[in-house]
């Protein structure tokens, strides 16, 4: 599946272009280009990946699902690739064991087939099987995927917590294409979660140095500076963001800790406002609102907006563990204990919860 080589010049123009459709979100546009790349059967398996996210964002997989199975009788296409992207289009819509069942028959023919093997190791892993990932780490080494496979088993391996994993694969990746902002994006993100920032930080750089407008790798290098304390040096980088994008709810929310963390709680609490008329549905901009509003010592509006984000994300840890502290430093005692069994019915090994469960009935027997 080498991409990209022995192909017409307008097929590739057009692969491109449906590509920066897609990236701007303009998937009417994107998705009749990469429908014809399609027919002409051209570079399919790829093809299929950009439909894929398309098709997930219009809630329509199954319509993609009914092309598949359509091709997947012309013997003009490979049909292991086809089952590939038929198992990830599956695996998307939840119908795990069907999923598995395709990656499975195209690893009977094919052991060594990444793709296949990658995919049914995400299946399993949200299908909470136990499994050892150092397997699919070693076969990553015995083969050598391309890019885009090294770039999204990076991105697996991230989201997994096994750094070492992720910056080998996000490494292996760049080998392949140096100058691909996205690889650099995801190294420097893998860095930063190291606590490596200074290299973390080198890395964006190198990704601004291709393209200096690029607003992730602004907004991550800014969140770098937060965590080294750097906030004036933080807040430089979140203005440029702003001056890319002046609606970045990213940006602005980090802008609000860099102004926190220098004192100036009113104005975080005007960034964080602002972001909200912006984005009201977006948990982590309450969070952080809930929180500068506590500092301020305006407990019953952070008691507010903590239940403002709870409504939108029930089951947040970190928001049930935050509005806890604050009925407990509110004195709402009645409140922590009823409150607490909440969360341990989401998960009842919690010993945090237990010891605010405790607490709160000590004080509720010494007012009785």
């Amino acid at each position: 599946m080498s991409f990209l080589k022995d192909i017409s010049l307008k097929n590739k123009k057009e692969y491109h272009k449906a590509q920066n459709f897609l990236e701007m979100g303009n998937y009417a546009e994107a998705l009749d280009i990469f429908n014809t790349l399609l027919e002409k059967n051209f570079h399919v398996f790829y093809v299929l990946s950009n439909l894929i996210i398309i098709h997930k964002e219009l809630n329509s997989l199954n319509v993609l699902l009914d092309k598949i199975n359509d091709l997947m009788n012309d013997k003009q296409y490979n049909r292991e690739e086809l089952l590939i992207q038929k198992g990830y289009a599956l695996y998307l819509l939840k119908d795990y064991d069907n999923a598995i069942e395709c990656f499975d028959e195209v690893l009977n023919n094919d052991s060594d087939n990444l793709w296949a093997c990658f995919y049914k190791f995400k299946v399993l892993k949200d299908m909470n099987v136990d499994v050892n990932f150092n397997l699919l780490f070693l076969k990553i080494k015995e083969c050598d995927p391309d890019y885009y496979l090294s770039l999204s088993l990076g991105e697996f391996f991230l989201e997994l917590g096994l750094m070492e994993e992720s910056l080998f694969c996000f490494d292996l990746s760049l080998k392949k294409n140096s100058k691909n902002c996205n690889a650099l994006i995801y190294k420097g993100l893998c860095l930063k979660e190291m606590g490596m920032y200074d290299k973390s930080l080198n890395t964006l750089d190198t990704c601004l140095e291709l393209d200096p407008n690029n607003l992730i790798a602004w907004n991550y290098k800014g969140t770098i500076y937060n965590l080294m304390g750097k906030y004036h040096d933080a807040l430089e980088c979140f203005d440029k963001c702003l001056s890319i994008d002046s609606n970045s709810v990213p940006a602005i929310v980090n802008k609000a800790t860099s102004y926190f963390h220098l004192g100036n709680i009113d104005v975080s609490l005007k960034c964080c406002e602002f972001a909200l008329k912006l984005d009201s549905t977006n948990c982590p901009v309450w969070d952080n609102y809930a929180t500068f509003l506590f500092h301020a010592n305006r407990l019953d509006e952070s008691l507010n907006a903590y239940d403002h984000a709870l409504e939108l994300c029930p089951k947040n840890i970190n928001l049930l563990k935050n509005k806890l502290i604050l009925l407990f430093n509110m004195g709402k005692w009645e409140e922590v204990f009823i409150f607490a069994d909440e969360i341990l019915n989401f998960d009842n090994e919690l010993d945090w919860v237990e010891d605010y469960k405790r607490l709160a009935l000590e004080e509720l027997n010494k007012s009785n």
